[in-house]
């Protein structure tokens, strides 16, 4: 597949694999580091990347809004000093998501 496509677009997220936050980015370097062997010639950019603000703990992983600003804040740094570029995702990052704040949990999508 990577032969056929111009770049490839990789969505990291630590948070989903329960890590703390503190080793949060140790995680994302190392899948980051698991694409180097596949890429070819090709760019790699982090198509998705976030930690939540709100919502259930995922194993050692806890939401909280200071936890989001860590993790944003490191996940940038990386970001720069590696020079590859990062998209974050975050919490109601676009209107569509919910109709209402309270309903949502800490991605911008609203459950029914």
């Amino acid at each position: 597949v990577v032969q056929e496509v111009d770049f490839i677009a990789a969505n990291i997220y630590p948070f989903w694999e329960g890590v703390t936050v503190e080793c949060a980015m140790m995680r994302f370097h190392e899948a980051y580091l698991s694409l180097l062997p596949l890429k070819g010639n090709k760019e790699i950019f982090i198509s998705e990347a976030g930690w939540k603000t709100k919502g259930p703990i995922v194993g050692e992983a806890v939401p909280s809004l200071k936890n989001t600003i860590r993790y944003d804040h490191e996940l940038l740094s990386w970001s720069k000093a590696y020079g590859i570029q990062v998209s974050l995702f975050s919490f109601i990052d676009e209107p569509w998501k919910s109709n209402n704040v309270n309903d949502d949990d800490g991605w911008g999508i609203r459950s029914e």
